[in-house]
């Protein structure tokens, strides 16, 4: 996930707070850089925590070749990120190369759903 992602995720007002907590480390008082780099690390750790802000369960991609084509192997706890995820890989691939999406698994000794996005060489 992408720090814009992230961010249009935070509230409006939590992100004007953090903003404002943010611009004020270090203001009127003489801090070293170790001092700083806490505060700001406390204060992302506190934003990515929040709830809907950053995923759990990312999705793990791996690739490998097949033919002239490939097979994307997406894996995620969570079924509904993977699906998007797929739509998202899925619409990245020319058509020319006839992009399918498989239908999603569950493999039971990791509880993880499984899902296999598939392109053909031009």
């Amino acid at each position: 996930m992408s720090p814009a992602e992230i961010v249009s995720r935070i509230k409006p007002e939590t992100r004007t707070a953090a903003l404002i907590t943010f611009l004020s480390i270090g203001d009127g008082q003489p801090l070293g850089q170790a001092q700083q780099l806490a505060l700001y690390n406390s204060l992302r750790a506190e934003l990515l925590t929040q709830p809907g802000v950053c995923p759990s369960n990312p999705v793990r991609e791996s690739h490998r070749p097949n033919g002239s084509g490939g097979v994307h192997t997406l894996r995620c706890r969570d079924l509904v990120a993977l699906q998007e995820r797929a739509r998202a890989l899925f619409a990245k691939i020319d058509n020319q190369r006839s992009p399918s999406i498989g239908r999603p698994r569950l493999n039971p000794a990791t509880g993880e759903h499984v899902l296999e996005v598939r392109y053909y060489g031009v």
